[in-house]
């Protein structure tokens, strides 16, 4: 009798989580004066809502890029090199491989099933000098249309993708606005996790029975 109670309550249980959609959004903008960067995720019909804010990274302009004060401490080792150490990178070297193919073949899989509802990449970018901002507008350009480009077949889209590049020739700028949401079942999430796993697990226990005959 415990058995069948169980079982009428794991079952609607397995449903629900199953069909359970996620909504996860973006929200990315970013200029020489202000930073923001959050991530929003929404389950159970957005009724619940968790935000995480990335902390700020100091932007040192085109030339010298993004900033990161980040604490560490060196040490002098002394590092042998021997046949073990060699056939353990290899053997390393081989699983990372394994798994960047179990990656792309599961990764496509659950890229079929996410649903972009709203994705808008805008860059406003400018150094002053008209001939080298038109240049770099371009690869903007380059840049925007090849990420969206890789994942616009892969994903299901409610609306198309709005992309805007803005030249300033007249003084040096940079700023980027982007806004990206996107939704999927939970089931599809967990499945995706698990089959990585499984793939994880048989390319490690593939590899240890490789060394072992050798």
């Amino acid at each position: 009798m415990l058995f069948w109670v169980i079982l009428l309550i794991l079952i609607p249980l397995i449903g629900v989580i199953w069909y359970t959609n996620i909504w996860i959004k973006i929200i990315f903008d970013w200029d020489h004066e202000e930073q923001h960067i959050e991530l929003i995720i929404s389950p159970w019909f957005r009724w619940l809502k968790f935000r995480y804010v990335v902390p700020k990274i100091d932007w040192q302009g085109l030339n010298q890029g993004a900033k990161l004060k980040m604490k560490s401490s060196s040490r002098e080792e002394e590092v042998r090199i021997t046949k073990d150490s060699i056939e353990w990178f290899k053997d390393s070297v081989d699983r990372l491989l394994d798994q960047v193919r179990n990656m792309a073949h599961v990764s496509h899989d659950f890229l079929q099933r996410v649903v972009c509802e709203e994705l808008t990449f805008q860059t406003q970018v400018g150094t002053g000098d008209a001939a080298e901002t038109g240049v770099i507008t371009g690869i903007c350009w380059s840049i925007q249309s090849n990420l969206v480009g890789f994942f616009y077949p892969k994903v299901k889209w409610e609306t198309s993708p709005h992309l805007d590049v803005i030249p300033n020739f007249t003084r040096p700028v940079f700023s980027l606005a982007f806004r990206s949401t996107f939704r999927f079942r939970l089931g599809y999430f967990l499945k995706a996790g698990l089959r990585l796993l499984r793939g994880y697990l048989r390319s490690k226990e593939a590899h240890k029975k490789a060394r072992m005959n050798i």
